[in-house]
């Protein structure tokens, strides 16, 4: 894999989706409460939002207590994120993932407040049918 050639990728196509996304919804970046990105590393989350002007408390990680999961990384920012509810309206959420074959996508999202937010883990035992 080309570190730097994903890199100067991810730091290129990003901050754009997230401008093409809020355009699309035509919302300023003001209106979305966190910006929830694949947890790649915190390099790259820190450049992303200096890049796009997302202010870093905009931006959960918890990349010191999991690293990089892959796949699970946003819905474990969502539950492990400490994110907190608007009292008045439900949290605007815009997902971020990136990664794999040079691959994006975003999703912006409004949860209320029966959405759950808590991780829930499973027993590990359980076996899993086909």
């Amino acid at each position: 894999m080309d570190g730097a050639g994903v890199f100067n990728f991810t730091i290129r196509r990003v901050p754009a989706l997230i401008a093409e996304t809020l355009a699309s919804a035509g919302l300023p970046a003001e209106a979305v409460d966190y910006f929830i990105f694949h947890q790649s590393n915190q390099f790259i989350i820190k450049h992303l939002c200096t890049k796009a002007s997302v202010p870093l408390a905009k931006a959960p990680m918890i990349l010191k207590e999991f690293g990089n999961t892959g796949g699970v990384s946003i819905p474990l920012t969502l539950t492990e994120g400490d994110l907190v509810r608007p009292p008045d309206r439900p949290l605007r959420l815009m997902l971020l993932g990136y990664g794999v074959g040079l691959s994006w996508g975003s999703a912006l999202i409004e949860l209320d407040s029966k959405a759950l937010l808590e991780r829930v883990e499973l027993d590990n035992t359980m076996e899993v049918s086909a």
